[in-house]
């Protein structure tokens, strides 16, 4: 089932964006020079955030709206949604008109949100397993020390590797899980889902503030690039993949699959992020395979454990034996 169907959400408004209206304002002068785009079909929703803006001006395309977080008559422009034909007119035309004492700070950030309305749940699975492989090289390409921006935190800082798993868990079954994810996703996470329920769309915080849209459109295309590769590939094949990646070669040949050049591999920052990804995929194969009669390989695993228990009858719970898996992975990682 589609995210759309999931959650009834309604298709983009697209009731401001008018290409024949913009010229009629404009001409071509904001459609010069034009941008390369890795998808042209998706809807992206772009906030930016910018102080010292002392007089409000209505920007053709952009609407502002008062932002708490900034300071020194600090505002957000927030854009209609807009297909990749017009993101670049639309900065073009921003940065040109709004006032020149305009400021980014490092309180200012940009926001972008990306439709994903035609996802499956397995789709989002997918996206989501790619970009935590990636996240700590795309805090890497985005600099400015925003992994540590309270607005922006990374996952694999803030959450410890049980909420990974269980993150894991509900996106490959959103509809069931919509309630642990409105309830313990935190507003401020770098990839963000508190969107996803009402407008259909998840919200990627990374970015500082810039005027430099040749910057800004890169980031764009680093994070349709995830869409097109959760697109692409079959969930096992892409599980496959990751579990297999274990040297500079792997790395390098993965980042170019999914990145083509925006990205320039790392190995120790891709080793980061994919043995997160790599301890969460086997923990949670291993919870589907929990019974906890006296004949499961549960029961069996706890006796193999022989985890010590103050009650001579009692069974060590599901996450002792799990974090025992768990701290042995690295070692059986090199046994391999």
């Amino acid at each position: 089932m589609l995210i759309k169907e999931l959650f009834k959400v309604k298709p983009p408004d697209t009731s401001k964006i008018a290409i024949a209206a913009f010229k009629n304002t404009f001409g071509e002068k904001y459609f010069k020079p034009s941008y390369q785009f890795v998808n042209q079909d998706t809807f992206l929703g772009i906030e930016i955030e910018v102080e010292h803006i002392r007089n409000h001006i209505e920007t053709f395309l952009w609407t502002i709206k008062e932002d708490g977080s900034l300071r020194n008559h600090g505002v957000e422009y927030v854009s209609p949604p807009l297909k990749p034909n017009l993101i670049g007119p639309a900065l073009n035309a921003l940065y040109d008109l709004i006032p020149v004492t305009h400021q980014f700070s490092q309180r200012t950030s940009i926001h972008v949100h990306m439709n994903v309305q035609d996802f499956t749940e397995e789709q989002l699975y997918r996206l989501f397993i790619i970009y935590l492989t990636f996240e700590p090289l795309i805090y890497q390409w985005v600099g400015k020390d925003r992994d540590e921006n309270i607005f922006c935190r990374p996952w694999y800082q803030v959450y410890e590797l049980n909420a990974m798993i269980k993150s894991l868990q509900i996106l490959s079954n959103v509809i069931k899980n919509i309630g642990y994810i409105q309830h313990t996703n935190k507003r401020y996470s770098g990839l963000n889902f508190e969107s996803l329920q009402k407008f259909g769309t998840i919200e990627f915080r990374q970015l500082g503030g810039t005027d430099n849209i040749i910057t800004i459109i890169k980031w764009i295309n680093i994070i349709l690039s995830l869409k097109v590769a959760a697109l692409k590939y079959q969930t096992d094949t892409l599980i496959a993949r990751i579990n297999n990646l274990n040297t500079k070669s792997d790395y390098h040949i993965f980042t170019q699959e999914i990145f083509d050049g925006l990205l320039l591999s790392n190995d120790v920052l891709l080793e980061l992020g994919s043995t997160v990804v790599k301890k969460s995929l086997i923990s949670n194969q291993f919870l589907k395979e929990l019974d906890l009669n006296d004949n499961s390989s549960f029961h069996r695993a706890c006796l193999n454990m022989k985890v010590r228990t103050n009650l001579k009858n009692e069974i060590p719970r599901a996450e002792e034996v799990l974090w025992h898996h768990i701290r042995n992975f690295d070692d059986v990682q090199e046994d391999n």
